[in-house]
């Protein structure tokens, strides 16, 4: 990987806009000097390849440096910004650009997806930004999408190689997706779970508007011309410049500069358009139920949720919206953990933890709930179990005393309720045994035989790893 800073080809595809041997660039100081004549030819020059993008942004460096709008103009003390080309392994000059904070080492990475960057840098994050291939200053075809997930891989590829470095490494890291950054985001996140520390999506896109998309009809034809002419334009967008802008010189800037290098606002190519249809059907449907069922899971601060965690999140909220018989009592309930366990026999158990100012909630259903859930973990227990905290006992002399529920002994035998449940601990008999340990014999109410008998192990072997503790189950003789 060859870095080297950002500069301009010597080569320009505007050298017949040339007026005595010099470009219209180096003519003139300013764009605010160049006429309507300049203007028009500029405007009509072919975007489709990296240095006529590159050029004719150089042309309106100064104006993009100088805009003074409320929405774009932030302060620039204190930020060290960079832009360079980096060449990647598709062969591709990826144009990027980062702004960090110049007298403190950065407190995480923010890495975007196509703003805000340096509001962010000014607060001390460290932000970095690419322009796709085909779009900005990066090399390739302009607007043409030919894979996304090969976009997807050169955007990895790229911030992967900054989260690297060593001045970075140790950073948490975050992606920063806005509009199709949002959809590449989140498939980022699909193929690197475990690799970032968060993200952040401003409105993402995961689903097109009903109202939006193209009848059936035409969509099909659409999708079947990407496949004979992928390159074409024909897909026409709708331009709101009129009714954004009053001046008709600021018009004729945003039409060249802003709308054709980096927002290609023309007419978009087929296999874009199919792309962006078939991305949004299907990251509609899989963001709608990642981020619902994020709401049925609730950690401790700073502590990341695991795989278990999501699949039983998952399991409640599809619960929620398919099960009738569940829905109205699952929709406020959340929780806090779920963990797999193998138990002796080869047994498997899925311990849920939930609130504990919920536990009454989840035992109302608990009979429903977790015949549904052992229906979906097929081969596991479910057992469910209230969070609770054990508190150590206060210093001799201490003013505070420890809450009777917060003991060691009383979190344990709460635990014991808990794994039993839904069948009611009618005695217990402690025996001890010749080398001193002890082991508890518990006998639950037949009245819940049917939930509780299939399980008895899975049960003694939940508490044992949950307490360290030895106990039996049985079931009272009755005469």
């Amino acid at each position: 990987m060859a870095l080297r800073s950002a500069k301009l080809f010597l080569f320009s595809p505007l050298h017949g806009f040339a007026d005595k041997g010099r470009p219209v660039w180096q003519r003139k100081s300013s764009m605010a000097e160049l006429d309507n004549e300049e203007l028009r030819r500029l405007k009509d020059v072919n975007m489709d390849e990296a240095p006529a993008r590159r050029h004719v942004r150089d042309c309106f460096r100064d104006i993009q440096h100088n805009l003074d709008h409320i929405l774009i103009k932030t302060p620039g003390d204190g930020i060290k910004t960079k832009e360079s080309y980096e060449v990647n392994s598709r062969g591709f000059e990826i144009f990027s650009k980062s702004w960090l904070p110049e007298s403190s080492r950065p407190r995480a990475l923010v890495c975007f997806c196509h703003g805000i960057a340096r509001r962010l840098a000014l607060s001390g994050y460290g932000v970095f930004a690419m322009d796709y291939p085909g779009f900005g200053l990066s090399e390739g075809l302009h607007g043409y999408i030919s894979s996304f997930d090969l976009l997807v891989e050169d955007v990895i590829e790229h911030y992967s190689n900054i989260k690297e470095k060593p001045e970075f490494s140790s950073l948490p890291s975050f992606l920063f997706g806005q509009s199709m950054g949002g959809a590449v985001s989140l498939k980022i996140h699909f193929k690197q779970p475990n690799a970032w520390t968060g993200a952040v999506l401003v409105a993402p896109m995961c689903k097109i508007a009903e109202d939006m998309v193209p009848p059936p009809v035409l969509k099909h034809i659409l999708i079947g011309l990407s496949s004979v002419l992928p390159k074409h334009k024909l897909v026409p967008q709708k331009d709101l410049t009129d009714a954004a802008f009053r001046d008709v010189t600021k018009r004729k800037l945003i039409d060249i500069f802003i709308k054709q290098v980096f927002l290609f606002f023309k007419l978009c190519r087929h296999h874009t358009t199919s792309f962006v249809i078939a991305t949004s059907r299907v990251y509609g449907l899989l963001s709608a139920k990642m981020f619902s069922a994020q709401n049925k899971i609730k950690k401790d601060k700073n502590a990341a949720t695991t795989e278990c965690d999501e699949l039983v999140a998952q399991a409640l909220f599809d619960l929620e919206n398919t099960n009738q018989e569940l829905k109205s009592d699952l929709k406020d309930l959340y929780i806090n953990q779920a963990v797999n366990m193998d138990i002796a026999g080869n047994r498997k158990a899925v311990v849920i933890y939930v609130p504990f100012r919920l536990r009454k909630a989840f035992r109302k259903i608990h009979p429903r709930l977790v015949r549904e859930l052992e229906k979906k973990f097929s081969g596991k227990d479910v057992i469910f179990v209230a969070t609770r905290r054990i508190m150590r006992p206060p210093k001799k002399g201490a003013a505070v005393q420890r809450p009777r529920n917060r003991t060691l002994t009383s979190v344990h035998e709460a635990m014991l309720e808990d794994v039993a449940y839904p069948a009611e601990i009618v005695g217990k008999r402690t025996r001890y045994r010749l080398d001193g340990s002890k082991i508890m014999k518990v006998y639950l109410d037949t009245k819940e035989r049917n939930n509780t008998e299939y399980k008895l192990e899975t049960m003694i072997g939940v508490y044992r790893k949950l307490t360290g503790k030895d106990v039996t189950f049985e079931y009272p003789v009755e005469a």
